[in-house]
């Protein structure tokens, strides 16, 4: 009788291992791919990827690319040091940044004919200065 009990503990314990360990071993190992998959996924984005999409997008010539290459090679170079400067708050950053974005957008649709612009817009439509400020007048009392 206990032989009995004990062999059937270790079948019900094999059969079990069998069901739930693979699963469990594939679920772990697809976390991590996914993981990695995320992090990879979330690299920064050169001017190059920006230029390459945009002309997939709007279908740039090789010299509206090489000019808007320049512009974004401008903008990313204010933006970054607008990021390392501390002398402006965070409210000031934000509308320098939005400045020098709505600036490279405008210059950006100057290098490209009308239907790439019309493209252009649909895919990066301006924003407001109403619809940047609602978030900060969202929290102050009225």
């Amino acid at each position: 009788m206990r032989s009995w009990f004990l062999m059937t503990t270790v079948l019900t314990a094999l059969v079990l291992e069998t069901l739930i360990v693979p699963p469990v071993r594939g679920f772990a190992q697809g976390a991590t791919t996914t993981a990695d998959a995320h992090r990879h996924r979330h690299q920064p984005i050169t001017v190059d990827d920006r230029v390459q999409k945009l002309t997939e997008q709007v279908q740039l010539s090789p010299d509206q690319a090489a000019k808007v290459k320049t512009i974004l090679q401008r903008e990313h170079a204010r933006v970054l040091q607008l990021r390392t400067t501390s002398t402006l708050s965070a409210v000031d950053r934000f509308h320098a940044m939005r400045e020098v974005h709505d600036k490279a957008a405008d210059e950006v649709r100057g290098v490209l004919n009308d239907d790439q612009a019309k493209k252009y817009d649909l895919l990066h439509p301006r924003v407001k200065p109403s619809d940047a400020t609602k978030h900060e007048d969202s929290g102050s009392p009225q």
